[in-house]
């Protein structure tokens, strides 16, 4: 069962926004969707460098490299945050253009996720962590190439890839961490990822998908005050049946 009291997305005043309200879904994003190969865009991290490339290449056959990549590219993320952005959080936020934020309970999310119909198969619901040196790639001095496993106070365990078998639980542990790691930097983020299995086995080109929600998952909807209270999006913003007295201005 969820743990968190609140889930929020940060999203912009947009008709894009108005139709995720409209008839309640996430979107999930697969890999392609992140310009940043230093989050979840994996296999572009792995592509750029030669002798992470090369590590893999010669840990896993060409099947396994197949089916890593395709795990990799077509996965699917939904990103959100524990908190309503206050701080620096806030102040990141408010570069966006006429900001908004949706509230969802969590429970209802986790559960339309774990019994959806829409064929997203949920692989991970979790916090993300935050590392100094996020990278799961270390080299030792024997400068073979070894996975940064775990981090806690007591110090830091590595895996080698030679002790990974695709067939192994392992596999999707080494996955989860890929996609659930992020720089120090971020932590002001405090995000949690519901990520699923491969959106697509055929195509690993495909964007995204959407999970339909009820309407009910949706608590609040928190409207900045950059966003015109006479504009055409809170026109359609206050049309919506279901968001009557959740609509809050002048977040």
């Amino acid at each position: 069962m969820c743990e968190y009291k609140s889930l929020f997305r940060l999203r912009e005043a947009t008709d894009i926004t108005i139709s995720e309200l409209e008839t309640p879904h996430l979107y999930f994003s697969t890999p392609n969707a992140y310009k940043d190969k230093n989050d979840a865009n994996i296999w572009g991290f792995i592509e750029s460098d030669d002798n992470i490339y090369e590590t893999f290449n010669k840990f896993l056959n060409d099947e396994g490299i197949k089916h890593l990549a395709n795990r990799l590219r077509s996965i699917g993320i939904c990103c959100f945050t524990t908190d309503i952005p206050i701080g620096k959080a806030k102040s990141k936020f408010l570069n966006w253009r006429k900001p908004i934020c949706i509230e969802y309970d969590p429970v209802i999310v986790e559960n339309t996720f774990a019994k959806n119909k829409n064929g997203i198969v949920p692989f991970h619901v979790g916090a993300v962590s935050y590392h100094n040196e996020p990278l799961i790639f270390e080299k030792d001095k024997e400068s073979s190439w070894h996975i940064l496993w775990e981090e806690s106070e007591f110090g830091i365990m590595y895996k080698s890839l030679r002790s990974i078998s695709l067939a192994d639980r392992e596999f999707d542990d080494l996955i989860r961490k890929m996609f659930t790691r992020l720089s120090n930097k971020y932590s002001y983020q405090k995000e949690v990822r519901f990520i699923s299995r491969p959106l697509s086995e055929t195509n690993s080109n495909i964007e995204g998908v959407k999970l339909y929600i009820p309407d009910k998952a949706i608590r609040r909807v928190l409207v900045h005050k950059s966003v015109d209270i006479n504009s055409e999006f809170m026109r359609k913003l206050n049309s919506i049946p279901h968001l009557k007295n959740k609509i809050v201005y002048g977040w």
